[in-house]
Parts: C-alpha cells; structure tokens; sequence
C-alpha cells in the first residue's frame, strides 16, 4: 500500500509539472481531459493514501528513563524518529491490562497518581500483555489490576505464579 501510494505520488507530481510548465504545447504531447479535469480527485486520493501508509507504518513506543524519573513518547516511521520532550513522571500506581471489545484488541496501561496513563502496549493476545504485565510489576514493585472481562475485574495476587493465573483465566474464559 505504502510504495502504490509513493507511486501515485511521482505520478501526480508529474501531472502538475507538466501542466504547470506549459510541456504540453511544447512537445506536442496530448494529455487526455479526463486527468486534468479530475486532477484535485486524484490529489484528495494521494492524499489520504499517504496518510493512511504512514498510519499502518508508525510505530509508537515510550521511553523510560527510571533513573532521572522521566519518559517520553516516540514516534518511528520507517527510518525516522519523531521525539517528543522529557516528562517528569509522577510516582507509580499501578499497571492494568485492558480489553478493548468493540476493536477486539487488548491494552497494557501504566497508571499514575491524579489518574494519568500511559499506553504501554497495544496487542491482540492477551495472554501476552498479562505476561508483560506482570512481569512490569515485580521491576516496579507496584500493583497489578486485571480488567479484562467486564464482569471480574480484581487486583492480580502477584504471589501466584503469572503462569498458573494465565491457565486459571484460559480456563474461566474460554472466549478471551
């Protein structure tokens, strides 16, 4: 999708070179009306082809600097890396693992004190943001909340093994 869209957009540049240079009286080549008349469709279409490319291509991630108690988001879109400034972080809360059911996907948030979050990770397996989850919460040494069915949300007892309470919550709900 990214490189039609690339393509499309030499191809549109080329559209507006030649009509803007006058090429087509000089060389004698005939540029059918239908292309330029609809030419602002084809831009509108190029357009939200390139936003939609660098949409399914970004990469977003946050980074944490524990030490000087600050973190930032990042942005990476192919070879580059979108910034963006250092936030003091206010003191931990606790993390939680989310289902989003109406995208069918499911979130790991890190919680502070005044209710801030942050998105941790984003995935389609939740077995796998548990895991993650869990293991965040014995480096932070914070609490860990399940909120992945509506219906039983609890605080994780972080005595129990993340692998025996992965198991327990396969077997209670079998359509996670």
């Amino acid at each position: 999708m990214a490189s039609f869209a690339f393509t499309l957009s030499i191809w549109y540049v080329v559209l507006f070179i030649v009509e803007f240079s006058n090429y087509q009286k000089i060389t004698n080549i005939k540029i059918p009306y239908f292309i330029w008349y609809h030419s602002n469709y084809f831009f509108v279409a190029f357009v939200w082809l390139v936003w939609y490319s660098i949409r399914k291509v970004k990469i977003k991630q946050v980074v944490f600097d524990l030490n000087e108690k600050k973190y930032r988001k990042e942005s990476v879109i192919g070879p580059f890396l979108f910034k963006k400034q250092w936030e003091n972080l206010s003191e931990f809360d606790y993390i939680s693992v989310y289902s989003d059911r109406i995208e069918g996907d499911f979130e790991l948030h890190l919680w502070f004190k005044g209710n801030k979050r942050i998105r941790l990770f984003e995935s389609d397996n939740w077995a796998e943001l548990f895991y993650l989850g869990y293991q965040s919460v014995n480096k932070l040494n914070i609490e860990f909340y399940n909120s992945l069915h509506k219906d039983d949300k609890f605080w994780v007892d972080l005595n129990i093994s993340v692998m025996d309470q992965i198991d327990d919550m396969e077997s209670k709900y079998r359509r996670l």
